[in-house]
């Protein structure tokens, strides 16, 4: 009875946020504990409460000599991993959740893949993002038409156009309500200059998803290269600036809409646009009219 009480107050210290006291309770108690859900309640509660007040290496310390005698150590590095995904420590989350999937033998869910796949892309490591994209899609039917399609996208970011769009193919067969398929193939088949194919997909992706400003953003592209058409140009453009792009698509319209506004000779329109590049980017620098010359 007196472990379980000494566990109970370690708990309540832990979750009313009295982090340094549950630290010295536990550290206190916890060598004199020999029942192993108390031992563990405690355990809990002291990791917890080192993540509460920012001692990530104490809290990693105590899972780590908690694996000297763990039967599970394959939770104690998602405990890990998960730990330093809090802290934004990207290396180190891989690591762990990659131990995690290893030592799992196959318990772990599509969602650990579906972070591992997230994390090797903000590292641009685009093959380890195809895998864990692809093993995440095997595990979870349900998901299968997104994790498809960005299995898809890890080949295209590693120049593997070809191999990616099967990917995009059996998305958009998994799931014909799904947009971004349709986007991805456009642009594949743009990137090959097969723009009758391009403009297909992109029409069916604007049927799904009429409100798809990197769309319109391509389109602009295709009828400025193909028909010379500036002034059809810059209403694509400006169609997506008005569907609330994210802020890097953002500056890239910007950037095109005072490049074709300079070429008609509205120069008002174009210093506009360009003081609008800036603005977006955080600061303010001269350019020059060679910069102004290039193409959409």
């Amino acid at each position: 009875d007196r472990e379980y009480i000494q566990a109970y107050i370690a708990l309540f210290l832990q979750f009313s946020g009295k982090f340094e006291e549950c630290i010295s309770h536990c550290l206190k108690v916890l060598p004199q504990f020999i029942m192993d859900d108390c031992i563990e309640d405690t355990e809990r509660a002291l990791i917890n409460s080192y993540d509460g007040i920012g001692a990530l290496d104490k809290a990693v310390e105590v899972i780590l000599h908690r694996m000297e005698t763990s039967d599970t150590k394959y939770r104690d590095f998602e405990d890990i991993a998960e730990l330093y995904e809090k802290s934004n420590d990207t290396v180190n989350a891989i690591k762990y959740y990659e131990l995690y999937v290893k030592e799992s033998d196959g318990i772990c869910d599509y969602q650990t893949f579906e972070k591992l796949a997230k994390y090797y892309d903000s590292l641009d490591d685009y093959p380890n993002s195809f895998k864990n994209y692809e093993l995440a899609a095997q595990a979870d039917r349900q998901e299968g038409d997104w994790l498809w399609c960005n299995a898809g996208r890890a080949l295209a970011l590693n120049g593997q156009e070809e191999e990616a769009m099967f990917y995009f193919k059996m998305s958009a067969k998994i799931n014909p309500e799904f947009a971004d398929p349709h986007y991805f193939l456009g642009l594949c088949y743009q990137n090959k200059e097969d723009v009758y194919r391009a403009m297909h997909h992109y029409t069916e992706a604007l049927k799904i998803k009429p409100d798809y400003p990197e769309v319109y953003n391509n389109l602009a592209a295709i009828i400025y290269h193909e028909n010379s058409d500036i002034a059809g140009s810059i209403k694509s453009i400006e169609t997506a600036l008005d569907l609330n792009p994210d802020k890097q698509l953002i500056n890239i319209l910007y950037l095109n809409l005072s490049r074709l506004y300079n070429k008609i000779g509205d120069y008002d329109k174009h210093e506009f646009y360009k003081a609008k590049v800036f603005e977006a980017a955080g600061f303010t620098i001269e350019r020059s009219e060679e910069d102004d010359d290039e193409e959409v």
